[in-house]
């Protein structure tokens, strides 16, 4: 028996298939009794008032631990950013920052840079912290540590 060949033609009969996306959740009828266009599992996703779904807009994780929502944020903004250790390192996340007039203490969750250079001394920007104690003045001195560590950098606080 001898094979051809020649390739085959495609056909050129496509019939594309539409169900519509409603019903909503169905954890109770076998899958195969279920008409289409209902969800057997969906995470994230709910039905909405017409038909369809639609992804969740967002959710908050609940694990027993405080809720990111309860905690409150403050952001100190900053200018004349100088590292006075090495121009290559920056401030961590999770470091202490300290008013060196005030007193005033609480730790970093981010460092925002908004334009300058640490090696021109120049660098404008945010700390976004959390767990404040105390009140910031304005353009005092801030000092870093972390783990028992001093850090010599030195910023000048600026309020907005």
């Amino acid at each position: 028996m001898r094979r051809s060949t020649r390739a085959r033609r495609p056909n050129n009969k496509v019939q594309p298939k539409y169900f519509a996306l409603k019903g909503g959740l169905n954890l109770v009828d076998a899958p195969i009794t279920m008409p289409a266009g209902m969800v057997l599992a969906a995470v994230n996703y709910e039905l909405l008032s017409r038909d369809g779904y639609r992804r969740v807009d967002g959710y908050e994780r609940f694990d027993g631990q405080t809720s990111p929502s309860d905690a409150s944020y403050w952001v100190l903004d900053f200018d004349t950013g100088t590292d006075q250790s090495s121009p290559y390192e920056v401030t961590p996340v999770g470091a202490i920052v300290h008013g060196g007039t005030s007193g005033a203490t609480g730790k970093i969750l981010s460092v925002i840079e908004d334009s300058g250079d640490w090696q021109t001394g120049d660098v404008v920007g945010q700390l976004v912290i959390t767990d404040v104690v105390g009140s910031f003045q304005d353009d005092e001195a801030l000092h870093f540590t972390n783990a028992g560590d001093e850090y010599n950098y030195e910023y000048s606080s600026e309020f907005a």
